[in-house]
């Protein structure tokens, strides 16, 4: 196998066994690769101190929330321009990464206070025993908006992969729906050939630029992956009975002292969440604005995934299998999820849809 990048064992293991910032901030900077430090939006992110100020006699509390400019980003976009987060009793500064794993990282730097990332980063980062608290589940893909496909006209099946070059973000739910797919076709990491890039645009860009012969397929993408000849799909993670979903994660000490900002956090996602699903048209114009992205793309993908806050038995449990799964491997230590939540402000926010109980 060739891979390029560090390696998420290797990763977690410097985050695990040092105490130190500056090995973080190396890890966060080799993980992602460049451009994982923060762009703030607007006003400045600040230091950590300013998730300290209560709100008091009509005062915003600031809050930092990091974005990347995927799935999991265009609610939090459109509850900031259309003032969602304001109504709630929140200044929110969007501080702008290259994917949800970055954002992660950024919390346990003390960048930002809140972030989104999907479920394998989501457990690698916890499974590190960091600051980093999960509160709350967030989106769930939508039926076949993730697929394999590839412009060798050749691999018509999983375990035709073998020798290809497969294009991938490294640190991210990539890696382990790369990993199942290879399983599925009877293959190792070592029978293919793993070319790791920082983000998913530039993933889109080696796979049409003839740098890769498969990469995993996503709805946000569809438009750029049209100028690949002869692409076909392999099959869909749908068929793999695998789900992609979401978690809201923020820093331990903001979420236990700052229960309301969280809370007034989920209301404005909610709004936006309302607002989005009567305007989709508009709110899509919202998010490529904001990002500079195609407009039909962030549509196909409001239209194909399912945007609901909440905290279900079912996604702990996904969740924690993701975690047991990546021990098994190697890739972590294992960890118990439940020690490494607070969940107190969704469960305030929605208790009807919070329906997790430790056992």
């Amino acid at each position: 196998m060739k891979s390029r990048g560090l390696s998420i064992k290797i990763g977690y293991g410097i985050l695990k066994k040092s105490g130190t910032l500056a090995v973080i901030a190396a890890l966060a900077a080799g993980l992602a690769g460049c451009g994982t430090s923060g762009t703030a939006g607007g006003n400045s992110a600040g230091s950590a101190d300013k998730a300290d100020v209560s709100t008091d006699a009509g005062e915003l509390t600031p809050v930092r929330v990091g974005i990347d400019a995927q799935q999991l980003s265009y609610v939090q976009i459109v509850a900031k321009e259309k003032g969602y987060f304001a109504e709630n009793g929140i200044d929110v500064t969007l501080v702008n990464y290259a994917v949800g794993i970055d954002t992660l990282n950024a919390i346990v730097l003390g960048e930002i206070d809140i972030g989104a990332a999907y479920d394998y980063a989501a457990a690698t980062r916890l499974a590190a025993q960091t600051n980093l608290r999960l509160t709350s589940a967030y989106v769930v893909n939508g039926e076949d908006t993730l697929w394999f496909e590839t412009s060798d006209p050749d691999v018509k099946t999983a375990a035709d992969l073998k020798g290809k070059r497969i294009a991938l973000t490294k640190g991210t739910m990539q890696e382990y729906i790369w990993a199942k797919e290879l399983e599925k076709g009877g293959l190792t990491e070592d029978d293919v050939e793993l070319e790791y890039f920082s983000s998913g645009g530039e993933v889109v860009t080696a796979y049409v630029s003839g740098q890769a012969d498969a990469v995993q397929g996503e709805k946000n993408f569809e438009t750029e992956y049209e100028a690949v000849k002869d692409r076909h799909t392999i099959n869909t993670v749908a068929d793999m009975g695998i789900r992609n979903q979401g978690y809201i994660m923020a820093d331990s000490t903001f979420a236990s002292e700052h229960k309301d900002a969280l809370i007034g956090y989920y209301k404005g996602l909610q709004e936006a969440l309302d607002y989005i699903n009567s305007n989709k048209d508009d709110a899509a114009q919202i998010a490529a604005d904001y990002l500079t992205l195609s407009k039909d793309d962030i549509l196909t993908s409001l239209n194909s995934y399912e945007y609901e806050i909440r905290f279900t038995q079912d996604d702990y449990d996904h969740i924690q299998d993701i975690s047991n799964w990546c021990a098994d491997n190697g890739i972590t230590d294992q960890v118990e999820i439940k020690d490494f939540m607070n969940i107190d402000a969704v469960k305030e926010f929605v208790p009807d849809k919070v329906t997790y109980s430790e056992k």
